[in-house]
């Protein structure tokens, strides 16, 4: 099947025919947005009632806000109360459950045989171990004077 060759104009138009709608219609939009600032044909006496009624409606959504607000601060104190009433008496049951014995700590007294023994006994291994150390200096001693006389 041999298809007709492609030209980039073909290929892109509906890109651009896109791309034209955009421009045209985005101004549109934007200036919709925009307004042309307050009317100047407007009787002074009648932009003072509207500026007025403003901020009052203003006032009374700020009113209504901060009413909204107390009731949850309200509603908040109450919950932590409950949760506050509910923990302690669930700790005082635990209280009466749970009774705790006092430890016994046996009196042991350690005797001076005991600590000389001790002592002996380290000053013992620490005196073994610094001969066997000497014992294996004196043996690698001996392999290199070996080693030199071969």
């Amino acid at each position: 099947m041999i298809l007709p060759a492609s030209h980039s104009i073909a290929r892109h138009s509906l890109s651009w025919i896109g791309a034209v709608i955009l421009l045209l219609v985005s101004p549109t939009f934007a200036m919709a947005g925009i307004s042309l600032g307050p009317n100047t044909n407007d009787n002074p006496a009648e932009a003072e009632q509207r500026r007025i009624a403003q901020f009052y409606e203003a006032q009374k959504s700020n009113q209504e806000k901060l009413k909204v607000g107390q009731q949850r601060f309200e509603q908040k104190k109450v919950n932590r109360a409950k949760l506050l009433a509910a923990m302690t008496a669930e700790l005082a049951v635990r209280q009466e459950t749970v009774t705790l014995q006092a430890a016994v700590v046996p009196n042991v007294e350690k005797t001076e045989s005991s600590k000389w023994a001790g002592n002996l006994l380290g000053g013992g291994v620490v005196g073994l171990g610094f001969l066997g150390f000497r014992y294996y200096l004196g043996r690698q001693e001996k392999k290199n004077v070996i080693g030199r006389n071969v």
